[in-house]
Formats: structure tokens, sequence, C-alpha cells
């Protein structure tokens, strides 16, 4: 719904309770001193001294007036911790701390959100509230400071106001019109003191509500009067008349979440909602569907407006209804069976439709309590039917955790389209279902195929004891039944070293006629990588014979297991050199991926690296620096290959160097060139990270830099130079003061440490 939200961080109770907690986690043993022992050290050059100090006088209970005058002394310390202290002292003094005023004026008007001594908004609300805490000495200060030219000014004397409570009656004519002030945060702190100023107020507010000139003004009011509670009710029937008649749609929104802010529940604003849910105004729709789903419980009058919806011939209507659902959860529940009869309807809901898929999406949205009548859809459908294009399946995918012993429950049911429905829900819960692991374990002996294939799948995905299915894998793996046999191979990739015993299986079942069968158990191989490097000879042999589609996945799944399938190199270089483009490219990124394996295949990368191609150009690059950075002509091709006229060229060329650490030196004055190219600025600045530049004037330059972090890279790269970057001080000093980023200027100031330290 449109209203006012705070832009200051805490609302007022959060302001006084964080201001009643201290200053820091590290500090604030019991009192060990006096008072006036406490304002000594306050004004001491000891920082250790001054903050523990300014935390101990500013501890709630504390009477601190005897040192009232090294507390208005310590709010011009640069410390944020000893500021903090002592104007939460002053606030927690009230009254008491009246000489104070001037001090604290003063901070207010030198205020500065980007002050590195104060905390932004924190100190602007600090000080705004010892202000209002002096009480009637500082009301016409904060009066006046409502007028006031800086915006951070007049929003301080607006939340200090609230804080003197009734004592600000007399600025509320003032305090209006600051409801249309240029700057949220004036609008928010005016609005959040107007709301705490009860019956006046909202008088007040009423007569802007009614007599305003400007739509701004009678929306203003409005958002305000929404937040005010029991004291708005004077202002209800203007609010539902304004609903109703004003010309200004912003400020009918603004009344429509005014009343239903104040009267919530009532039957009135019920009626009054649904009307603009049924408005066909959407931005009417959308702010009254967010206070609908807030009706709790939801009245027979809104479930009525919602099932009439849902049974419409106006596909719009029932998916408008159905996302309502959606949102009020289990509140919804008293509905899921007119869902359900739609889904189940003749003729069904058309797959692809926006109400097929709102109205599965209002299941999931009602969750556990829509569960009984998804299964008993389930139990209709035969088992081999059940896939997760039908709607009840589709939905008892998406439920949450909470639903997941309801699922479990299912499991032991005698229909077996239930126990397949209820692992679908479980497998798509995956860890979310951990504690149901066990339930799974008979189901991987079920009589039924269906259900044994997808207990395979659920079981290795929930957690089930990865010993105990490695030692059912074999039987699984040669289970009559592909379906189960390839759930087992999907189950051996989530195994790990467990599944090491199946992997001759896997290599066996690789030989299937079932294209379904082979390339799930090549799929597990690569799972398993570099623990997979037995099945290399039989991949090697897949290679020389496979067709261009399933080549492709061999090369993939010894790619997977890296250097532990050299043995296969020479079918891999003979296809990185005769194969087709596609082919070859892959050929090239395996060979990089089996490391120092493919030295043999150097001479094939190199010439790869000149081809025409420019995505095998790049791809060769990245190999060659894995295989052998510091093979002869290595290097040199791809330092040369940073000036490639293809863009992915350069940009795997900076790739690759950034690979081979300092060895890639040589190619330093090319690459702070990149860093001009907005495109090649990041691989440029990777590999400078990782080859340690030394030339300070290019690192200087690149201090200049738009991007944040080629700055902080620069400084960094700085900072590991020591003394002999001594002539980039004067930019380190100034970027330490002036670059907007936070984590440069400590960069900045950590390189001259360094430097100076030699």
């Amino acid at each position: 719904m449109s209203s006012l939200r705070p832009r200051w961080g805490l609302s007022r109770v959060g302001w006084g309770l964080a201001l009643s907690l201290g200053l820091s986690l590290g500090l604030g043993r019991a009192a060990e001193k006096t008072v006036p022992e406490y304002a000594r050290d306050l004004v001491s050059s000891d920082r250790d001294l001054k903050r523990e100090a300014s935390y101990q006088l500013s501890r709630p209970g504390v009477d601190a007036r005897e040192a009232l005058p090294q507390l208005i002394e310590a709010l011009g310390d640069a410390q944020q911790q000893v500021w903090f202290g002592a104007v939460t002292a002053l606030a927690n003094l009230g009254p008491r701390a009246e000489p104070a005023l001037p001090a604290l004026w003063q901070e207010l008007e030198a205020w500065e959100p980007f002050r590195r001594d104060r905390q932004g908004m924190q100190s602007l609300l600090r000080t705004a509230q010892a202000l209002g805490a002096v009480g009637p000495a500082a009301v016409p200060l904060l009066t006046n400071g409502l007028a006031h030219a800086k915006w951070h000014v007049r929003a301080a004397s607006a939340v200090g106001l609230g804080f003197t409570r009734e004592l600000a009656l007399p600025a509320i004519p003032l305090l209006v019109p600051l409801l249309e002030d240029g700057r949220a945060e004036v609008r928010e702190a005016a609005a959040e003191t107007l709301a705490g100023l009860g019956t006046p107020s909202a008088e007040a507010l009423k007569v802007v509500l009614v007599q305003g000139s400007t739509p701004a003004q009678r929306r203003a009011a409005a958002m305000t009067l929404g937040r005010m509670g029991r004291a708005a009710e004077v202002a209800v029937v203007d609010l539902r008349r304004l609903w109703n008649e004003d010309a200004d749609r912003a400020v009918r929104l603004a009344c429509l979440g005014a009343v239903a802010q104040l009267q919530r529940g009532a039957p009135e604003t019920v009626g009054l909602l649904i009307g603009a849910w049924n408005s066909g105004v959407a931005e009417f729709e959308e702010a009254a569907a967010k206070e609908l789903v807030l009706m709790r419980p939801p009245s027979d009058a809104l479930l009525g407006a919602i099932r009439t919806a849902l049974v419409s011939s106006d596909t719009g209507a029932q998916v408008k209804a159905a996302r309502l659902m959606a949102q009020m959860g289990r509140e919804a529940g008293p509905l899921v069976g007119t869902v359900v009869s739609l889904l189940d309807g003749e003729p069904p809901v058309p797959e692809g439709s926006g109400s097929r898929e709102a109205l599965i999406s209002a299941l999931v949205g009602v969750g556990r309590p829509a569960l009984p009548a998804l299964l008993q859809h389930a139990e209709r459908v035969p088992l081999a039917n059940l896939t997760t294009n039908d709607w009840a399946v589709a939905a008892i995918r998406r439920l949450d955790a909470t639903s997941s012993s309801a699922l479990a429950a299912a499991l032991v049911h005698s229909a077996p389209s239930i126990r397949a429905a209820g692992l679908e829900g479980l497998d798509a819960l995956g860890e979310g279902a951990r504690l149901q692991a066990k339930a799974l374990i008979p189901l991987l002996s079920d009589p039924e195929p269906g259900v044994r294939s997808r207990a395979w799948v659920a079981a290795s995905r929930c957690g089930v004891d990865s010993e105990l299915l490695a030692k059912r894998l074999p039987g699984a793996l040669g289970d009559a039944d592909a379906r189960v046999r390839r759930s087992a191979v999907a189950a051996v990739a989530r195994l790990g070293r467990g599944a090491l015993p199946a992997v001759p299986l896997l290599v066996k079942e690789m030989a299937s006629p079932e294209p379904e069968a082979r390339d799930a158990a090549l799929a597990a191989l690569a799972t398993l990588g570099p623990d997979a490097a037995e099945a290399t000879g039989e991949l090697a042999r897949m290679l020389d014979t496979a067709a261009g589609g399933l080549r492709e996945q061999v090369l993939r799944a010894l790619g997977e297991i890296g250097p532990g399938a050299a043995a296969a190199v020479g079918s891999v270089e003979t296809l990185a050199r005769d194969g087709d483009l596609k082919l070859r490219r892959v050929a090239v990124e395996v060979l990089g991926r089996l490391k120092e394996g493919a030295k043999p295949a150097l001479a094939t990368l190199l010439a790869a690296g000149r081809e025409s191609e420019a995505n095998l150009r790049g791809a060769a690059l990245l190999a060659l620096v894995q295989v052998d950075a510091g093979a002869e002509g290595v290097l040199p091709l791809v330092i040369a290959a940073l000036d490639d006229s293809d863009g992915s060229v350069r940009r795997a060329a900076a790739d690759a160097l950034a690979k081979v650490g300092e060895k890639g030196r040589p190619a330093e004055a090319r690459l702070f060139a990149m860093l001009a190219d907005p495109a090649m600025r990041g691989p440029a600045r990777e590999a400078l990270r990782s080859i340690q530049p030394t030339s300070v004037s290019h690192l200087v330059e690149a201090l200049t830099n738009e991007e944040v972090a080629v700055r902080q890279m620069a400084a960094d790269a700085l900072a590991r130079l020591g003394k002999e970057a001594g002539e980039a001080v004067g930019a380190l000093e100034r970027l330490s003061r002036e670059d907007p980023s936070e984590d440069v200027k400590r960069a900045c100031r950590r390189a001259m440490r360094r430097i100076r330290e030699g």
C-alpha cells in the first residue's frame, strides 16, 4: 500500500532504543570511577580513556551533570565513539543539559552526510534526539529550525520536536507544510512527528485532507493519517469519501491505504477493498490485494469474492484471483477445492495458459493444506502418466519443506501413484527433506519400476546414507528396467567417492544401445571427475568411433577427469587438429584440462592459436598456459594476442596471462593500455593483479581510472612495491581524501603506510 516509509533507518522507538544501548560492543565494563574522574578522562589525550569515559557517562541511569562542561567539549572530538557517548549522555540528562543547547545546535547546522568522524544519518538522529530531550528550552530553536534553508536542519528539527511530545503541539501548523517538502527525509520526519502528536494533529490533517488545494497536500495528509492509529478515526469518514470522489488517483490510493490501516478487518473496510480489487484500475487492484492479504482470518465476503473470480470466464479475473490466493497462503485453504475442480475439469485448463500456471501457483501458495487434494488427484492418474506435465505433480514439486513430513507419509500408501507423487515432492525439496531420508530407503526395492526409479533419484538428493546407496548400486545398475538403471546412474554423480566401485558398471552402461542410458553414464563419469580415471581407455575408444554429438559428450567427460585422462591425449589431439570446428574447440579446451599430460599436443595447440577462427584461437591461448606456460613460443603468442582484431581473443589472452603470474610481466604495458577500453577492463585488471606490475608511472595513471576496482588494484600494487613507489605518494594522498570509494581510500592509506615504512 502506498505510504510514507522511514528513510532514516529507525522509527522513533528504534532511535531511543539505539541511543540507550550505548556505544560499542568492545567497551562497557561496570563503572569503576566516579563521574568527575570520567569527566577528566573525557578531555585527556589518551584515546582509549576518552572512549571508555564517554561510554560510562552515556550509560542509562548515570547522572552526568558534573561532567556537563566536558561533555559539551567532547562534541568536537574527532573520534566517533567519543562524540556518540557525549551526545547520548546529554540526551540522557534531558532538561538538565540546557547549557549544551548552543553546542548541540552548532553540531546540527554543521552536519555533513559524509563526514568520516561521524556516522551519517545516525549522528544527525542523535543530535536531534539530544535537542528534543532538553525539552522546553529547545522548542523555540527546533520550531524555528522547521523553516531553515538546510534540509537536514528542517528534518532534524521535526525529529527533535517529536521527542518533546505535547510541547510540540504549537508547531503542528509548521509541521504540516513539511509533508510537501522537496526532501524525502524532511517529509518522513514531519510525518513521523505528526503521527505521534495524536488528536490535535489528526484534526489539523483532516482540514488539509478536506480543504487542501493540491493533490499533493491531500495525499500527504491521507498517508500521515493512515499511520496514526485510533487518533485518526476522526478522519475516516472523509477518507472514505475522498476514496470515492477525489479526481486524483494518487489521493484516492492514499485514502484507500489509510482506511485499510485504520480500520483493518472491519466489514466496511473489507467491502471497500474488494471493490478496489475489482475496480479494473491496476494501481487500485494491486494496492487492495496487498491489504486483503493481511486479513486474518479472511472473511466469508473475501473468500466469496475470490471464488467468484476463479470460476469466471474472464481469464484476467481468474489469474488475479489465483495470485491473491497464492499471496494469502494457508488462509486460502477453503478455496483449494474450487481450484482443483478447475484444473481437473472438462475441458481442463490448457497447458501453457496463464490461468493454469496461476492456479497451480495458488495451490503452491496454500502449501501443505492443499496436499491431500493433490494426492487424491495423483491416485486417479495411472503411474505411467504421472509426469511433471501433470498439474498436481507440478504443484507438489514446488511445495516448501513444511510439507516434507506429509510427503514422507505418502510413501507408505498402497497406491503406487501416491508413493510416486510423494517421491516427486521430496526429490524437489532435496536437502530440505533430509529429515525424511530414511523413509525413502524401502522404496529403492519397490515392486513398481516407476516408483523405484524415482526413489533412487530422490534418495541421492535427500541425503540417504551414501554407503547404503553404494551397496545397493550394483543391483540397481543391473535392474531390468532402463528407467531404474538411468536413475541409479544419476545417483552415482551425487555419491562422490562412495560410487567408485560403480565405475566399471558405468563403463559398461556406456555401451548401452539406449541413448538415454549411455548419456546418463557419461554424465555420471563426468561428475565423478578425477575419480573416474579408470574409464579413460573406454572413453578414448569411443572418441575414435562415436558420431559427432556423442564425441562432444565424451570429450567433456575426459575434460572433467582432467590430468588423470592423459592416456587419451592422442585421441583428443586428433580431434583438436582434424575434427569439425566445434569439436576442435572443445578438444582444445579438454587438452587444457589435461594440463601437463597434454604436452605432446603443444604443437597442435600453438597452431590452433594462429587459426583464423576467433573462438578457436581464444580457447588455444587458455589451453597453452594450462599445459605449459614456459614452453617455447607460448607466452609470445599469448602476449601478441592482446592486439588481436577480435575482442574475445584479446579477452582470452588477458585471462590466460592472469594464470601465469609474474611470467606475464612482459605484457605489462599492453595490459595497462587495455584499461582504457571498458569492455577489456575487467580481464586486463585481473591479469595485472596476477602479474604484480612494477611500473609506478602506469600504476599512478591507473589511479585515475573511472572504475573503482582498477583504482583499488593500482593502490594494492603500489603497496606491494613499498619504498620503490615513493613517487606515487602524492597521488595516493589525494585519493585517500577525495575518492568516492571507501575501499579505494583504505587501499591508498595502506599503500602510503607501506611506502613510508619501506
